[in-house]
């Protein structure tokens, strides 16, 4: 883990905005003179992932959970030409996933399934995408006619209402 204080406090001043350190931290449910010691880098170790993601829940100005766990050392970012990868670690310093940007089909399609899942176990784009693979070609053409007419369908609704 390499926990970069100086990036950590930059992303916290960004986040805090025009707030006050007091009200970001009471947003945040972090207590401000530990707040006040990240941003002064007077810790020695990073914040847990939990205080982080409180923190992120309640920056501003686009600050991320991500962007602070990379610069709190739990997550470490190996640029490739083609791809990243990002290699997720725990507070002990032990590897919990790895895992690459952009993702290649596959594992796209197994993020997207398990997001699915989430949804509702008894959905039909669960059913679709289950069987995606064995439909012919015109099949998925029809589908994707659907869902062209169903976004032509919207775009229509939102212009009319905009008229209003």
């Amino acid at each position: 883990m390499n926990f970069d204080k100086k990036k950590l406090s930059e992303l916290l001043i960004i986040a805090k905005g025009d707030r006050s350190l007091n009200q970001y931290a009471l947003k945040a449910n972090v207590d401000s003179g530990y707040l006040s010691r990240l941003i002064n880098m007077k810790r020695s170790s990073p914040p847990s992932p939990d205080i982080l993601d409180r923190l992120a829940n309640a920056a501003h100005n686009n600050v991320s959970y991500k962007d602070l766990m990379i610069a709190a050392g739990y997550i470490e970012v190996k640029n490739f030409p083609d791809h990243t990868d990002y290699i997720e670690y725990d507070e002990t310093g032990e590897v919990t996933s790895i895992y690459t940007y952009p993702p290649d089909k596959k594992d796209l399609k197994d993020m997207f399934y398990d997001y699915l899942k989430t949804l509702d176990p008894d959905s039909v784009l669960l059913d679709i995408f289950e069987n995606y693979e064995s439909w012919t070609e015109e099949d998925k053409q029809s589908l994707k006619d659907y869902v062209q007419f169903l976004k032509s369908r919207k775009n229509k609704k939102t212009t009319a209402d905009s008229d209003l």
